[in-house]
């Protein structure tokens, strides 16, 4: 085994057992390459690179071999890799093809070629033989930004995604279309071919993540430890299977990528506001709203410091007791955190029945535990049963998204 390959899996197992093929044209966002198949492979898939002719001015073969531990088609030749990888699809007398066509970048002059039927180097061809065999197509362009808004361009674009082929949007700064980030390609690649994908196609999702503050005075505020981590998990997950997913997002610490929607949350008040505008068929509540406000409103101005001051507080409206009824027949995911094991998940189901709950995830915080740990220990309750899920919180996010795919089902 190329040494290269001992990353395979190594973030996660989303794409693995998938082949994708990585067309490489001559950008110099060609540089990406190398982070885009590494990427990819660390989250099971293997990676077979193809490089345009143009491509060879930015980098060379013997990095993308280094970077994917397999060789480099450079041309096509009388092995026929066009038709070795795409002559037809997986199981269709195609015992080595390719699941998914990956091109990134992908230039100006590539994507036109594309659309209009016209072969210039092993890249157009791969594609041609990708999109005659149903084979997914994915584009990922990198060009000036007056390429990119030239009207022949998003005509191309446009016939191209008639066809089936998905584009990931490039990043618009400083007059350049710059290529997506290999994160984000690698997470339109999960949406396409990953695993669990399509099992919330067509579905909406309501996700909540992170604290809420709920302010003292014009400049303090009461709120917690959250970090947002598990909510934000949820969200791309969820968007990896197909959801319409829409984030309302309190205070985080952790990046919200591009392709999920967020709305803005600051209090308990604004997120229960945006929870109920938000109609769905299922509603995760894995944010942390606050449980006190202060009685009597927030101060004015600042207060004084140097001077003592009590603070009554208050419950806050529980956002969980009312979802619903403002929605009713959707599907409701609780999370219910403790600061002891014991009972836990006699509690969780007492939560579960006190606001019609379907699922519940159950955990044990505080001491260092739950807040802000990339790893954790959960309960993850059905109506019928419980199992105990130990994994980083996006593996727990697919657990937890696995179940409530099936109630969806149901």
């Amino acid at each position: 085994m190329h040494p290269s390959k001992r990353i395979a899996g190594s973030e996660g197992d989303v794409l693995a057992g998938k082949k994708v093929v990585l067309g490489v044209c001559g950008s110099v966002a060609a540089v990406k390459a190398p982070g885009i198949a590494r990427t990819l492979m660390r989250r099971g898939a293997e990676v077979v690179c193809v490089m345009s002719p143009g491509s060879e001015h930015f980098i060379g073969a013997g990095l993308m071999h280094w970077a994917t531990g397999n060789d480099v088609i450079m041309g096509i030749t009388g092995k026929t890799e066009h038709v070795e990888l795409f002559g037809s699809k997986k199981g269709e007398d195609c015992e080595g093809c390719a699941d998914l066509l990956l091109i990134a970048p992908a230039t100006f002059g590539t994507v036109g070629r594309i659309a209009n039927g016209m072969e210039h180097g092993a890249v157009d061809l791969m594609a041609a033989c990708t999109l005659g065999a149903g084979i997914p197509v994915m584009i990922a362009p990198a060009m000036h930004e007056s390429l990119y808004k030239n009207q022949m361009f998003s005509e191309n674009v446009r016939k191209l995604e008639a066809c089936g082929v998905k584009f990931v949007p490039p990043r618009l700064e400083g007059g350049k279309a710059k290529i997506a980030m290999p994160d984000e390609i690698a997470a339109f690649v999960g949406r396409e071919i990953g695993k669990g994908a399509g099992a919330l196609k067509g579905k909406r999702i309501v996700v909540t993540a992170g604290a809420t503050r709920e302010f003292i005075d014009g400049v303090r505020f009461i709120s917690n430890p959250s970090t947002g981590r598990m909510g934000v998990e949820v969200a791309k997950k969820a968007w990896q299977m197909g959801a319409e997913v829409t984030l309302v997002a309190g205070h985080l610490d952790v990046e919200v990528p591009r392709y999920v929607k967020k709305l803005d949350a600051g209090t308990v008040e604004e997120m229960a506001d945006a929870v109920k505008s938000c109609k769905a068929e299922a509603y995760v509540l894995a944010g942390a709203p606050g449980d006190f406000e202060v009685g009597g409103g927030v101060r004015k101005g600042k207060m004084d410091s140097k001077k003592a001051a009590e603070l009554k507080l208050k419950p806050t409206p529980k956002i969980a007791d009312s979802v619903k009824k403002w929605h009713p027949g959707a599907k409701l995911v609780v999370f219910k955190a403790e600061s002891e094991a014991a009972g836990l998940e006699e509690k969780a189901r007492k939560r579960m029945k006190e606001c019609g709950a379907d699922l519940a995830v159950a955990n044990v915080v505080g001491g260092g535990r739950g807040f802000g740990e990339v790893k954790s220990e959960v309960l993850l309750i059905g109506r019928q049963g419980s199992k105990k899920v130990i994994g980083t919180k996006a593996e727990i996010a697919g657990a937890l998204l696995a179940e409530l795919a099936a109630y969806l089902g149901r």
